[in-house]
């Protein structure tokens, strides 16, 4: 099993923008286009029950060319399910992101970042690779209850070669600086993929 964490492979000067607990009807739909605009590819790690929502969204996602990730059907925590359940959570998702698109889902984020023995031994079987993250951008709701905590410009300097930065879907405030965040680091040379191609020379 394949685990990227801040080791990944050569230390070429490449980042991999993860947006976490989509798809989100109207956040979506923006951040896609600063994402397409900026000529940027991303990973989303979506949750079932909202794709089965919004198929839409997830086809579009897949269209435009970024990567699609399963964090599961319900974004429960994993660790404490039954093996049934677990199994449940990435074989529904990963299922209904196959039917929906076409494409054989590669990647897993458990919900929190949680992992248990039962999580690892059904990943294996599932042919799923763990991406956890080397920067959280602390974009989520439970982060912006302190609005202060939370300015994506400030982690530029803090953005190292191969990082991983975990971001969410549902955040208005990463949708404000998402642009500028994504140009000054191109400006410093960073070049933007996915966690697949991230894990390649």
């Amino acid at each position: 099993m394949l685990v990227l964490s801040v080791t990944v492979l050569a230390q070429s000067p490449r980042v991999a923008l993860t947006f976490d607990d989509g798809p989100l009807p109207g956040v979506t739909e923006a951040l896609l286009g600063i994402l397409k605009q900026a000529n940027v590819k991303a990973t989303f790690f979506v949750v079932g029950r909202s794709s089965v929502l919004r198929p839409d969204l997830v086809l579009q996602i897949a269209r435009d060319g970024h990567e699609l990730g399963n964090h599961s059907y319900s974004h429960l925590r994993l660790d404490g399910l039954t093996d049934r359940q677990v199994a449940l959570e990435l074989s529904a998702t990963s299922e209904l992101i196959a039917r929906i698109t076409g494409q054989k889902m590669k990647c897993f984020r458990p919900p929190g970042g949680r992992l248990s023995p039962v999580c690892e031994r059904e990943m294996k079987m599932q042919d799923l690779c763990l991406v956890r993250w080397t920067l959280n951008a602390g974009d989520s709701e439970m982060d912006l209850v302190d609005l202060s905590r939370h300015h994506l410009l400030s982690l530029i300097d803090k953005i190292r070669p191969n990082a991983i930065v975990l971001l969410h879907n549902g955040s208005e405030q990463t949708l404000t600086d998402l642009a500028a965040f994504i140009q000054a680091l191109k400006e410093k040379g960073f070049v933007f993929v996915t966690v697949s191609e991230l894990s390649h020379d």
